[in-house]
């Protein structure tokens, strides 16, 4: 049996080990592999979030559904 705090850990070395990474919201992965001690200063990240407020920044909503809706026709 595996404790959450392992599952975090293996969580975080997976992520960090990728080459480069596509997310929505960002901040919060940052924030939670900085908390299991992961060095992030080298990842590559593509966060859809950023890419929805500097396509529009007075829009407002930058949530993946709207941005899906806006830009995908989804």
């Amino acid at each position: 049996v595996t404790s959450d705090q392992e599952v975090r850990q293996s969580l975080a070395q997976i992520v960090v080990r990728a080459e480069q990474m596509v997310t929505h919201g960002a901040k919060s992965l940052v924030k939670f592999l900085v908390q299991q001690g992961c060095d992030v200063d080298d990842l590559k990240i593509f966060d859809t979030e950023i890419v929805g407020y500097l396509l529009d920044s007075e829009q407002g909503d930058f949530s993946l559904a709207t941005l899906a809706t806006m830009y995908l026709n989804k």
